[in-house]
């Protein structure tokens, strides 16, 4: 019995060893420890039986001894099987952590599957027909006469300090309108004009009624005006009271192409609300920017009348003011009446008083003869304001400069046409011609030097062809006016293009070269060509 108990024992030690051993080695050799683990548990699984009935039979034959013993452990007992589950729990460990782990040639093989898989696509994308790509979605042209081609006016047109005011102003206006409108929310002009003055306290610039009726005079297609009933306390409307409101006008540039300004619809369609949003806001400011100018502008043109000689420039080539106009002296905007409220009635005359009162009381005669009275003497104060009101006297003749007087009418009408030409093409000129006039002039003098130099350069570099770069720099220090590179750089292409039959430019290697056209003029006639340029763009 001792024997078949020291067996067992003997046994469990070889496995423990056995799995302490497996949980040192490396992962590589788990796998075949542990199949052969389960093969020698299989084979003593098959013992066992056998021993534990012979250990049966021995302990029946000998029952003396049985007694006197204590009896230990089998393999079929409570502790035995709690030790074969502890086992049976510490190889499925083992097995679950191999299992996590993936093998060498496993992980190669995947990798190699991923690597081939971009080839497929590859040569099967190679193979295929190419789509045709989407045509690209051009943007539709917006409706309506759009600012946005117009050139700037802010440097050459600056308007006057009460005419920037009031743009700023308008700006505010419609910046609060416009947020108050987009969440649907009544926007009164008693509120309005607080908000607006609050926003402009910071920059100096007040706000009240006279502003907002000079936006209503200038710019009249910017907003509606129209007095409503307020709501009452439980959502009725107070039908004794009004409030003057305030809405954008959505059909603003439809209203300006048409020179008209059309009332809004009554309650309007349902779902036809359009949002006021930031491109219409810089356009209807880009058009109330516009107005201001030609209200200066109008200023300007009779001011331009008092001259001597006097000009006339239309205003649409008019690129900037007379150097002697004052730009700040340009009276301020007029203004609009915001609409009457109604069931009132203003009484601004004593005629209209004795109208309204003849209409309350019935006819009084005393009272008719008094009106009959009073509109003889008005007649009469008209009339005599018409005949004190002396002849138009003949316009002045245009004072003559000093030095010029004694001269022939003929001789001195043609100086005057003269200076009025010089005068008017100072005012139209706009700054790309002046700019372009700028350039000839310089032409004029750089142009020559840049031949001479090119011609000693060549020679002493024994080539036809030179470096732009290195040109520039060369013909750069050879200016009386020490210019730097890039100036003469801009010199020589600007040359190139005003006249390419002296000078044109290779591209070798990346490599920009200029070089002499063959059979180039000489010096003398690029002097006249460049002299006629520039003449031809200051006339």
């Amino acid at each position: 019995m001792a024997s078949k108990q020291r067996l067992v024992s003997d046994f469990f030690r070889a496995q423990k060893r056995t799995t302490d051993n497996k949980l040192e080695q490396p992962k590589a050799k788990r796998r075949k420890v542990v199949e052969v683990t389960v093969a020698a548990e299989e084979k003593v699984q098959q013992q066992v039986p056998e021993r534990a009935a012979d250990a049966t039979k021995v302990a029946k034959g000998k029952k003396k001894e049985a007694s006197t013993t204590k009896a230990s452990p089998v393999v079929g007992s409570p502790k035995a099987e709690t030790k074969r589950a502890t086992r049976k729990k510490a190889e499925a460990a083992i097995r679950n952590r191999e299992a996590s782990v993936p093998d060498k040639k496993a992980e190669a093989a995947i990798r190699n599957k991923e690597a081939s898989v971009p080839e497929k696509k590859a040569e099967a994308a190679a193979t295929t027909p190419k789509e045709a790509p989407a045509p690209e979605k051009k943007p539709t042209p917006a409706a309506g006469p759009r600012l946005d081609s117009l050139p700037s006016l802010e440097a050459d047109l600056p308007l006057p300090r009460h005419h920037k005011t009031l743009l700023e102003a308008f700006r505010t206006v419609d910046q609060v309108v416009s947020m108050r409108y987009n969440r649907h929310e009544v926007v009164r002009v008693d509120d309005l004009v607080k908000s607006v003055r609050a926003a402009l306290r910071g920059k100096g610039a007040d706000f009240g009624e006279r502003q907002l009726r000079q936006i209503r005079r200038a710019f009249p297609q910017a907003f509606h005006y129209a007095w409503e009933h307020p709501a009452g306390r439980y959502g009725g409307k107070k039908t004794t009271e009004y409030e003057l409101r305030v809405t954008p006008n959505m059909g603003y540039a439809e209203d300006l192409k048409a020179g008209m300004v059309r009332e809004p619809e009554a309650g309007g369609a349902a779902g036809t609300f359009v949002r006021l949003d930031p491109k219409a806001l810089v356009e209807r400011r880009q058009i109330f920017r516009r107005i201001l100018t030609t209200l200066a502008m109008a200023h300007h043109s009779g001011f331009l009348a008092t001259l001597s000689p006097p000009l006339s420039v239309p205003d649409s080539e008019l690129a900037r003011w007379h150097k002697d106009f004052d730009v700040e002296a340009c009276p301020e905007a007029e203004t609009a009446d915001l609409p009457a409220q109604p069931d009132t009635v203003r009484l601004t005359k004593a005629s209209d008083v004795i109208d309204a009162t003849q209409k309350l009381f019935g006819v009084n005669k005393r009272l008719e003869k008094a009106l009959n009275d009073l509109k003889e003497y008005e007649a009469k104060t008209e009339e005599k304001k018409k005949a004190d009101k002396p002849a138009a006297a003949a316009p002045p003749k245009p004072p003559v400069k000093k030095g010029l007087e004694g001269l022939p009418p003929a001789i001195l009408e043609k100086l005057m046409a003269k200076e009025r030409a010089k005068q008017a093409k100072a005012l139209t000129e706009t700054r790309a011609e002046k700019r372009e006039a700028d350039v000839l002039e310089d032409l004029q003098k750089t142009g020559p030097l840049i031949m001479n130099c090119y011609r000693s350069e060549r020679q002493r570099q024994g080539r036809s062809a030179l470096e732009v770069k290195a040109f520039a720099k060369f013909v750069a220090d050879s200016h009386e006016a020490r210019k730097g590179a890039a100036e003469a750089e801009n010199a020589i292409r600007a040359m190139v293009r005003v006249a390419p039959e002296f000078l044109q430019f290779v591209t070798i290697r990346a490599v920009e070269y200029v070089k002499a056209k063959p059979g180039a003029p000489d010096l003398n006639a690029l002097r006249e060509k460049l002299s006629q340029l520039y003449e031809k763009a200051k006339a």
